[in-house]
């Protein structure tokens, strides 16, 4: 064993993934393998803040206290609130990893966390973690946090609030005035980009825009490359709009929930991305009619710069479209009248692949398109 080259022992680990039973028997072969396998066993840690596991907290405590060279292997950090509020072991814990890559936040509760109801000795840490220069990625569910935060992470590039109603600026500042753990520190000179953003909430991408795309924010929208929406109502369509519009000359890639009910009308206007090129759709909601001419206004507003390197339709049904609608896709995704034809379609569907095969002759003559059968 002790003959092979580390690279190839790396390699071989590499293979394993996250196969915990796995690596904690490698890391007995030999050195070799010992500090490869501890990498990868530790390079992911989640921490809980209820008192059920008070017990585990304490054990990693003690094992990052006792064996210091565990705590440059973990990158990635998942705190789980549930009630909790932070205690003293926990702030400890955080304070002892310096190479965090990714935080995650996240509440299984009805309602979102507060920010003032976790304790200040675990906010403190949290900042300092939040505010590494490593620190690239960032998730938030179901946490409320003040969004002035936000606007002196210039290192962050990865931001996701799935599940979040977060605090504004304005309020954030307003419900933090005073507080010892606000960063008195100023946006840098030298502002950073964001190049990944998922929300899932108009009042989210509104405090967004009022919060990072203003004179001052040390972290800017207008890099953006990857952007996950989600529209419910004709209220969400300005904040969304927005957001697309910020980074209309930078965005690759786009994915809309598009939830359709009786409040569904106007559509959002893509025809200004001109560097997009992947295109996701889904289709959710009661109403079949809404979301079929939801869809359709959405593709006749594609960009007419270049066409679509992929354009993935999910959740569509024969009921979302009549035969006459099914033929207008066709004839939109393939005549090249309005858009340039994407190079290739995938439609996954909650309904017979004969039905929708019959309905886009055209795609289908082309070899441009993969149907994917739910039903």
């Amino acid at each position: 064993m002790s003959t092979l080259p580390q690279e190839l022992i790396d390699v071989v680990l590499n293979f394993v993934g996250d196969d915990d039973r796995t690596l904690r028997a490698c890391s007995l072969v030999s050195s070799s393998f010992r500090t490869t396998s501890q990498k990868h066993l530790f390079h992911s840690v989640d921490i809980y803040l209820d008192r059920a596991h008070g017990a585990a907290n304490a054990r990693l405590h003690f094992l990052l206290h006792s064996n210091p060279r565990f705590r440059v292997y973990i990158q990635t950090v998942a705190i789980g609130i549930y009630g909790g509020h932070g205690d003293g072991t926990v702030a400890e814990i955080l304070g002892m990893l310096p190479r965090v890559r990714s935080l995650s936040l996240h509440n299984a509760g009805i309602r979102p966390t507060r920010w003032l109801s976790l304790s200040e000795t675990f906010r403190s840490p949290l900042l300092r973690m939040m505010q590494s220069s490593i620190l690239v990625d960032l998730s938030l569910e179901y946490v409320d946090i003040p969004f002035i935060h936000l606007r002196c992470l210039p290192q962050l590039k990865h931001l996701s609030m799935p599940i979040v109603h977060a605090l504004g600026n304005r309020i954030g500042a307003h419900a933090m005035a005073g507080r010892s753990d606000i960063p008195l520190i100023l946006p840098p000179s030298a502002p950073g980009y964001l190049e990944a953003l998922k929300v899932y909430n108009s009042y989210e991408c509104e405090r967004l825009i009022d919060s990072l795309h203003k004179p001052g924010s040390g972290l800017l929208l207008t890099r953006l490359s990857t952007f996950h929406g989600r529209i419910v109502t004709i209220g969400d369509l300005a904040p969304f709009q927005g957001i697309l519009d910020i980074a209309s000359q930078t965005l690759l890639s786009l994915v809309i929930r598009m939830d359709c009910n009786e409040n569904s009308s106007g559509n959002v206007d893509l025809r200004t991305l001109s560097s997009l090129r992947y295109l996701e759709l889904h289709l959710s909601g009661r109403y079949a009619d809404i979301c079929g001419q939801n869809l359709l206004q959405v593709l006749q507003m594609l960009p007419p710069f270049a066409p679509l390197e992929k354009l993935t339709l999910l959740g569509v049904s024969e009921f979302d479209l009549n035969s006459q609608d099914w033929y207008l896709l066709d004839d939109i995704l393939t005549s090249g009248a309005s858009i340039p034809p994407p190079r290739f379609v995938v439609i996954e569907l909650y309904t017979r692949q004969s039905y929708v095969a019959r309905h886009v002759p055209k795609l289908v003559q082309k070899n441009s398109i993969r149907i994917i059968d739910r039903f």
